[in-house]
């Protein structure tokens, strides 16, 4: 069974992107990784994904990616992300909250 992973998709100025391109990488690489839209891995997304509704939403193996989202020349980037359960050793731990309207991922 997949992990699921999803954030808003949204501007500099916290606008919701409905237009972005995305693309999921093998954290520290440029290679495309393999998602799904279900957790049973029964259906293939295509890269680039698109994030119509606001969201960024994929199924994928438990590991670590990198999430690039592409908006009209600006590109927000979340490296090294958990997906699924924690790996032997890996103690760490990310929080998303919203700063001066901005959403803000922080480690805890």
């Amino acid at each position: 069974m997949l992990a699921h992973w999803q954030a808003a998709a949204t501007d500099h100025r916290g606008n919701s992107v409905t237009d972005g391109e995305v693309r999921v990488y093998r954290a520290g690489s440029t290679e495309l990784a393999d998602v799904y839209a279900d957790r049973a891995g029964e259906e293939p997304m295509e890269q680039p994904l698109q994030t119509a509704d606001g969201l960024i939403s994929f199924y994928a193996p438990a590991g670590r990616y990198d999430v690039e989202l592409e908006y009209q020349g600006w590109t927000a980037r979340w490296h090294d992300e958990r997906v699924g359960p924690v790996a032997d050793g890996d103690t760490d731990s990310h929080a998303i909250r919203v700063v001066d309207g901005y959403l803000v991922t922080e480690e805890v």
